[in-house]
């Protein structure tokens, strides 16, 4: 017997997503709701982001962000993914809880984003010698050749619930799919993201070589 691939069911459901002009999704098989951020979802959104990071991502504990810190950096950049229509959260159908979240922004924000004094305002000190070097690595992406800024949006924040209900689901790669998904109905064609996640680094670049 053939073995699942869940990323075949990820893909399915993006190329789903992106050619209709539903605000909604329903992943049956997994019995998760993705839908595009509104105002009511805001709270829920920025606690997961900000729990998620803080907790799974080592780079981010190295620096001592704290949760509270974060969801400050996370209440910025959904106003900016909602003011796009780039946002994407996924409820469990069962209890409607929030359980993941993708973010996203036109690359014309990256400088609010990320730049100058922006970044302790909206991140705070202990965040700002990331964002620079998540700075760097947007310019070394203006050099190339086919980068063209108008055509191109950013996938910030990718995040999903931890626990044993939600895991081998893909929420999180199809929270960020499905904003990439929306940016297509847009007619955006490129997209730049950083994943710091090795699990996430995987299974993106196995995508890249199938």
């Amino acid at each position: 017997m053939a073995k699942h691939n869940p990323m075949e069911h990820v893909l399915e459901l993006y190329k789903q997503f992106r050619d209709s002009d539903s605000p909604f999704i329903v992943d049956e098989k997994n019995n998760i709701r993705y839908s595009i951020m509104q105002e009511e979802d805001m709270d829920e959104a920025m606690k997961v982001i900000a729990i998620s990071f803080i907790e799974q991502n080592e780079i981010y504990k190295s620096r001592g962000v704290t949760v509270e810190q974060y969801i400050l950096a996370a209440k910025f950049e959904c106003r900016l993914a909602m003011e796009d229509k780039l946002a994407i959260v996924a409820r469990d159908i069962e209890n409607n809880k929030l359980v993941g979240v993708g973010i996203g922004y036109v690359y014309s924000k990256v400088t609010e984003v990320t730049a100058g004094e922006n970044v302790i305002n909206n991140y705070g000190e202990a965040m700002a010698p990331i964002m620079d070097c998540m700075m760097q690595l947007y310019e070394d992406a203006e050099k190339k050749e086919s980068f063209d800024p108008k055509k191109m949006i950013v996938i910030d924040d990718v995040a999903c619930l931890r626990g044993e209900k939600y895991a081998s689901k893909a929420i999180g790669f199809l929270s960020g799919f499905l904003v990439e998904a929306i940016s297509a109905r847009h007619g955006y064609d490129k997209m730049i993201t950083t994943i710091f996640n090795p699990i996430m680094q995987k299974e993106l670049l196995q995508l890249a070589i199938d």
